[in-house]
């Protein structure tokens, strides 16, 4: 065998070597897209109430659809959070993925709204807050906002869990309560 034959070798061994070696690396805590915020409100009477924020095209295209949520004066509403990739067909349940991996993910609730209360109501293998079931209750006719923000890897047991973490998804509802 000649050199230039030893070398050809040796070269196509080694090309075929590193691409097979190559593979896409998934990384479990890959960001998912998050393109629909489902909020379903169960009070004791009434009727279901549902609203969607969304933003089908992802960050950067067209304006999220933001509804304005309506709610009773002094009503207690069980509140249920979905998060779908509905860009994909079917559409991706986020949700499932977050329950799964609930010890890794926290909804943080702000409201500007003076007439309403906020209270998670379940829990991560941990004991600590997850935050895709609440309880809204409602006191006096107002008006305002609710900020809702999914941070992944929050320390949990920090005073402000808030601020630790990264942020999958931050959106912002206008609340009338009348």
């Amino acid at each position: 065998m000649n050199t230039l034959s030893k070398f050809l070798f040796l070269f196509i061994a080694v090309i075929s070597l590193t691409l097979s070696a190559c593979h896409k690396y998934h990384d479990q805590d890959e960001e998912e897209l998050i393109t629909t915020v489902r909020l379903k409100f169960t009070p004791a009477t009434g009727p279901v109430l549902t609203y969607s924020w969304q933003d089908l095209d992802g960050a950067g295209g067209n304006a999220p659809t933001i509804p304005t949520i309506n709610l009773a004066v002094n009503t207690v509403y069980s509140v249920e959070l979905e998060l779908l990739n509905e860009s994909e067909t079917p559409a991706d349940n986020i949700t499932e993925e977050i329950q799964a991996e609930a010890e890794e993910h926290l909804f943080v609730f702000n409201s500007t709204t003076s007439g309403l209360s906020i209270l998670i109501t379940d829990k991560d293998r941990n004991n600590n807050d997850l935050g895709l079931q609440s309880t809204w209750t409602t006191t006096n006719a107002v008006s305002g906002n609710v900020n809702i923000v999914l941070k992944h890897n929050p320390d949990k047991t920090a005073t402000n869990p808030a601020v630790t973490g990264s942020t999958d998804i931050d959106v912002t509802f206008p609340v009338l309560i009348e």
